[in-house]
């Protein structure tokens, strides 16, 4: 989930899981929700359990690789990368759309 570009829908499908499992019912049985899910996923401090939704997961995770390939000049990897998906452009060139 750090390195690659997972669908919204794939994102959902882990929500529902979690909401599920939270909720404690089946695909059968369906329970009466005690929280709405924008309470369980506020952090500890506002009150919530500080759970994350998958698509901002998602986001936060992909935004750090990011800031490591922008910040790791010196780093086998990130020259790996830039070398194969910048091909000699800078990082944030219009024309680089990967």
């Amino acid at each position: 989930m750090q390195i690659t570009k997972i669908p919204r829908s794939v994102c959902d499908d882990f929500d529902r899981i979690l909401r599920r499992f939270l909720r404690g019912g089946t695909s059968l049985e369906r329970r009466i929700h005690l929280a709405p899910w924008a309470l369980i996923t506020r952090p500890l401090e506002s009150g919530g359990l500080g759970l994350h939704a998958m698509r901002d997961l998602k986001a936060a995770l992909l935004m750090k690789i990011r800031w490591l390939l922008i910040t790791g000049l010196d780093e086998t990897w990130a020259r790996v990368l830039r070398h194969k998906y910048c091909q000699g452009r800078e990082l944030f060139h219009p024309l680089n759309k990967t």
